[in-house]
């Protein structure tokens, strides 16, 4: 995102356009830094070297995931280019994409941190507030981990995954600590029945 990688990034995109016979898309912050929004023209440069869609983050790469999303940034990009604009950043329930597009004019938003524990953000009901409420999404998680991953050598990720569907819940630092000491995926289920 510095000003003086813009012809290495175009060339990227251009490579990859050229090999290709799908619709490519490019994803990037506001800048590098405050002082340094260059969002806009790296949009134009982007759809000018054959970008189908952007996706913008509306954060610096200084401010990684700290501060806030300034959707000016997403507006000025969707006033910048033709083809279509993906606004990204602080999109923590179904009304904050909602808000995102009405403010920007952008296309479309990309969920990110925001989805993790919360599948609830892609619906207009929002997520539950109890746990007996949330427990059937979390046991088809649990399910799904156990068909698909190699629950031995990975279930440090799957409970550290599985203590993010307690936020806001009253006795949810209780559940978490008794998820982390859980040895298998049948424990963990036997503690959130016993919850529920």
């Amino acid at each position: 995102m510095k000003e003086e990688n813009l012809g290495t990034a175009e060339e990227i995109i251009r490579t990859v356009v050229a090999n290709t016979p799908y619709p490519v898309t490019v994803k990037f912050r506001s800048g590098w830094n405050d002082s340094n929004i260059i969002a806009p023209e790296f949009a134009q440069m982007a759809e000018a070297a054959g970008a189908a869609a952007v996706t913008i983050h509306a954060r610096t790469w200084a401010q990684q995931f700290g501060g806030k999303a300034d959707r000016r940034v997403i507006a000025a990009v969707k006033q910048a280019v033709n083809i279509p604009v993906i606004g990204n950043g602080d999109i923590l329930c179904y009304e904050d994409g909602l808000e995102m597009m009405e403010e920007t004019g952008c296309d479309g938003v990309m969920v990110g941190r925001g989805a993790l524990g919360n599948p609830w953000v892609f619906g207009a009901e929002g997520m539950p507030e109890s746990l007996a409420s949330r427990l059937p999404v979390i046991l088809r998680y649990l399910e799904l981990a156990g068909e698909h991953l190699d629950t031995e050598r990975l279930l440090f990720r799957i409970k550290n995954h599985t203590c993010r569907y307690f936020t806001g819940l009253r006795g949810a630092a209780e559940i978490r600590k008794q998820i982390i000491d859980c040895h298998s995926l049948d424990e963990i289920r036997e503690t959130l029945r016993s919850h529920a």
